[in-house]
């Protein structure tokens, strides 16, 4: 039985003779350049993810330790105390206390004594911001207490 040249067998000559073999190349190499061009915007986007995850870690240990703080001072703490305790809850969280200032504030409003400690912790960023974003990056937690 002899077959006949069908369509679909000229349709698929003809691809191979412009040069199909080639095609699958030329795509690849095109897939690799389009890959270099969108992998830096893809790390930039994951890094910019994982700095605001440590910045708001960083705030809710300010806070928390300028709360420890206050509370540390309502029941009769020393200022020095007080800075202390904050700077141990600070590196036991894994912050580094020598970027930390203190304000301890104590006042009487309405009759109540009332202290006020505020924190501002300057967290390192790692990756630069081109003066997008101050670096090192300002992070105030304040609490107020009445003394008891």
């Amino acid at each position: 039985m002899t077959r006949g040249v069908t369509m679909h067998d000229r349709l698929i000559q003809a691809r191979r003779s412009k040069g199909g073999r080639h095609r699958g190349t030329h795509q690849r190499g095109t897939a690799l350049v389009e890959f270099a061009l969108v992998v830096p915007m893809l790390l930039v986007l994951l890094f910019g993810i994982i700095e605001w995850g440590r910045a708001l870690q960083a705030m809710a240990l300010v806070t928390n330790a300028s709360r420890e703080g206050a509370r540390r001072a309502s029941v009769g703490d020393t200022d020095t105390q007080v800075q202390d305790a904050v700077s141990t809850y600070l590196q036991s969280s894994g912050l580094r206390p020598g970027q930390l200032a203190t304000r301890i504030t104590r006042s009487t409003v309405a009759g109540r004594p009332q202290i006020d400690v505020t924190l501002t912790y300057a967290l390192d960023l790692l990756l630069p911001t081109m003066q997008l974003v101050p670096n090192p990056f300002p992070l105030t937690g304040t609490t107020v207490m009445r003394v008891e």
